[in-house]
């Protein structure tokens, strides 16, 4: 078996499971939590572990103010303690003997670096996954001009501007016997940081059809449509590039004049929605531009899905290598 391969990690084609051969294995995930099991990067692992827990004992570890347990609907433990911190490696070190893994799934970023005494202490198998999105210092500048908030960037910053000589010594370490990423492009930037490439591995977000409900009918447009119709889904927050996204439509409708852009705002406010659509005053009073400030159940979602023509996402930074 070459070496940096991991012997029983591989990748079942269309989903973003893995199979590990391992009668006992633990993930660890940092603010993991049953309500935000649906949300990235938090569904990538509960997913791991759901299908891993058919066969298998999975516990996943997450921090917590206080140690407990919970049982997951999905039949994998999940384990919270406070001790999921550097300050805390003695603690860590000895609860991780105590659970006695045969391999080990760490949900790691750049600034794990700072675990390095108790990865040294492991005798499990130990494979990196990385969602956190790797990005340049050109890149996290361009979204501040963008109008990103301080707040939604200051993680990716400190991730951008850690040595990547340390993250280098970190993955190609022996203790490391993999690093498997969410997409090529993570795989990629890692190549370029120095990361020895046959330790690398993409294990993609995968989809599940059972999930999706059968939609016979798209939701219908009060509007000429024989225009484009344009569909952004999620949070009116800045990092999410809203105020681009209207300033390209409104480009747009230059020259597609009959053109159609909802925003499936989930959970805004009226007053957020007033504010953004005192930017096209016009465009919010024909219809052009139309936001949903309202929870939709799923099958409306994908009603909205089915009507239109283009999805548009267009991120300023994303909090997950994968977002969606």
């Amino acid at each position: 078996m070459p070496r940096g391969q991991p012997p029983e990690v591989r990748a079942r084609p269309g989903s973003a499971c893995l199979i590990v051969m391992a009668h006992r294995l633990l993930i660890v995930c940092h603010g993991f939590e049953v309500s935000q099991s649906l949300l990235q990067p938090w569904r990538y692992f509960h997913e791991i572990a759901a299908h891993l827990a058919k066969r298998h004992s999975v516990v996943l570890l997450t921090h917590g103010l206080q140690e407990a347990q919970i049982q997951s609907s999905a039949n994998y433990q999940i384990l919270q303690t406070p001790f999921l911190s550097p300050s805390k490696s003695a603690q860590l070190s000895a609860l991780i003997a105590q659970l006695a893994p045969q391999k080990i799934l760490w949900s790691m970023t750049p600034l794990s670096f700072a675990y390095r005494a108790v990865f040294a202490t492991l005798t499990a198998e130990l494979y990196a996954v990385l969602t956190c999105p790797l990005y340049r210092v050109a890149e996290i500048v361009r979204a501040l001009i963008l109008g990103s908030e301080w707040s939604d960037i200051k993680t990716q910053l400190k991730q951008t501007v850690f040595p990547k000589v340390w993250l280098k010594h970190l993955l190609n370490s022996e203790r490391i016997r993999g690093v498997i990423t969410q997409s090529e492009r993570n795989r990629s930037r890692l190549t370029q940081h120095g990361v020895t490439p046959t330790k690398l591995h993409c294990v993609p977000v995968g989809m599940n059809p059972d999930e999706f409900p059968v939609c016979t009918t798209p939701i219908p447009s009060p509007l000429d449509t024989s225009g484009l119709k344009f569909l952004y889904l999620g949070s009116l927050k800045a990092v999410r590039g809203v105020r681009l996204l209207l300033k390209a439509f409104a480009r747009c409708v230059d020259r597609l004049p009959n053109s159609q852009l909802t925003l499936l705002a989930r959970g805004a406010s009226i007053e957020k929605i007033a504010d953004f659509g005192r930017q096209y005053p016009a465009l919010v009073k024909t219809g052009q531009i139309r936001f949903v400030g309202d929870w939709l159940s799923r099958e409306a979602v994908y009603q909205h899905l089915l009507a239109c023509d283009v999805v548009a996402l267009p991120f300023l930074l994303v909090p997950s290598d994968v977002p969606i």
